[in-house]
């Protein structure tokens, strides 16, 4: 698979609503996924560190608003944490569905592309072993193939245009 025939893809996939809605579902699931994971990591990241000091603190000797504060504080810096971990950790398994499409379609095609040239290749085997084509007609018909290739790698990278231009242009001056 070329650049050129990845960007194609992508194009006709950017243009395909289908792959819009799928995108924009993927990003809302994602971010529901995203958010249920940053509360229980804020849950259990606050029972880790509350826990601990809860139990080696002496509660008696603070008021019910320092220890609320001190809860308060603590939920706030463990959310800011598991936030953090979950935007980097992509917890919402955010993925770009475009290239994802355009690179199944891409490999199917080649996959396609490769029976039918067994298939073909097959067929010219069993016709030259029955004696009814020749050999010279197996080479003539690969030479053509292999010229076809020639011409879509031009078309590909944009050279067969330019190549028929520059032709063109000198068919006329003659």
């Amino acid at each position: 698979m070329t650049n050129s025939q990845l960007t194609q893809a992508l194009r006709k996939q950017y243009r395909d609503p289908n792959a819009h809605i799928e995108q924009v579902v993927n990003v809302v699931i994602g971010l529901l996924r995203m958010v249920g994971m940053w509360a229980v990591m804020t849950t259990s990241f606050t029972g880790i560190v509350c826990i601990p000091v809860l139990i080696t603190l002496d509660v008696a000797a603070y008021s019910v608003g320092q220890l609320q504060e001190l809860l308060r504080a603590t939920v706030i810096l463990v959310g800011v944490c598991a936030a953090l971990a979950c935007v980097y950790g992509n917890a919402g398994r955010f993925k770009n569905l475009f290239r994802v499409r355009a690179v199944d379609e891409l490999q199917r095609f080649e996959g396609f592309k490769a029976s039918k040239l067994a298939q073909e290749y097959l067929v010219e085997e069993m016709l030259l072993e029955h004696g009814l084509i020749k050999g010279t007609d197996v080479e003539w018909r690969r030479g053509k193939a292999r010229h076809r290739a020639q011409i879509d790698a031009l078309r590909a990278t944009g050279e067969l245009e330019n190549t028929l231009a520059l032709a063109h242009g000198s068919a006329n001056r003659n």
